[in-house]
């Protein structure tokens, strides 16, 4: 998908409002008018148009994009023997590897 500027997509809108709401004598005049610009299918002008009158502004919109994203909260149980055992063992293995338990807390 092509990236275009404001400056480019703005001169889309007005050219799109010239040619009447044609979107090919909007990619038509476009080409004429901008011929060292890439020319844009007929369907940008459109999309260019409704996003601007959907949202007011070219700006990508970062609200409401995807699912909600939550906080995993773990559920910490007080050591016992076991856990000793298991945070000596990472402990070790994360020394021997240059790296210090400390970090991971």
């Amino acid at each position: 998908m092509a990236m275009y500027t404001n400056i480019e997509r703005t001169d889309m809108v007005l050219i799109y409002g010239e040619a009447r709401g044609n979107a090919e004598e909007a990619r038509r005049i476009y080409m004429e008018r901008f011929p060292q610009r890439l020319a844009p299918a007929a369907g940008t002008f459109i999309k260019n148009v409704q996003h601007l009158r959907d949202h007011g502004t070219f700006k990508p919109q970062t609200q409401d994009r995807g699912r909600v994203r939550t906080r995993r909260i773990l559920d910490v149980e007080p050591p016992n023997s076991s856990h000793e055992s298991l945070i000596r063992r990472a402990r070790a293995c994360l020394d021997n590897n240059g790296l210090h338990f400390e970090q991971f807390l």
